[in-house]
């Protein structure tokens, strides 16, 4: 069994694919790995992403699934072996919520906050955790269809009681900071 399954839903960026998979690659932590990168060549968009994750969740085999977007890249060749170490560290928590850079901001901002109120639109990303299968097994159907299903999903998570740790690392970082439109088809981005 490998310790971390990263899923990885594309959304028609094969450029922002490369540099994603290439992250995960680079990990000196790679055999550990397993990396699912699931094609979008129809258009389900985000929404339609979430509604999809059960359809995969039975060939995950890692210990902890994280959810890595194409358009994101890993932050260095050491997060996911810092990851490892933490959640030995911490006794294989259910939930580890780590950091992730979007749009030039850092997310959650406060985790001492955080971790007194729970999730909150906007203080929380998809790429902000890793959560034990057992438990992301049990609840991926708690992502449902709508857009703020991430949210959705940690939500639930937090409400169930589920014991969180937080991880203050940098784990993932956009690769297009600042881009309006991030989220549709890589042909359809404005670069400037």
């Amino acid at each position: 069994m490998s310790f971390l399954t990263i899923y990885t839903p594309t959304f028609q960026r094969p450029s922002l694919l490369q540099a994603c998979v290439a992250s995960v690659c680079a990990q000196t932590a790679v055999a550990d790995i397993q990396h699912l990168v699931i094609r979008d060549e129809v258009g389900v968009g985000i929404a339609g992403m979430f509604a999809e994750i059960g359809k995969h969740v039975q060939y995950m085999t890692g210990k902890y699934v994280y959810v890595l977007q194409d358009d994101d890249i890993l932050a260095d060749n050491e997060v996911v072996a810092d990851l490892q170490r933490f959640a030995t560290a911490q006794q294989q928590p259910e939930v580890i919520i780590v950091r992730n850079k979007k749009r030039n901001n850092v997310y959650p901002s406060n985790l001492g906050h955080f971790l007194q109120v729970g999730p909150k639109d906007s203080a929380i990303d998809l790429g902000n955790y890793a959560v034990r299968r057992d438990v992301f097994r049990r609840h991926v159907q708690d992502f449902g269809t709508r857009y703020a299903g991430d949210l959705d999903f940690i939500t639930v998570l937090w409400q169930q009681g589920y014991r969180f740790a937080v991880c203050d690392r940098l784990f993932a970082v956009e690769q297009l900071p600042g881009v309006p439109g991030l989220g549709r088809p890589e042909k359809e981005l404005v670069r400037s």
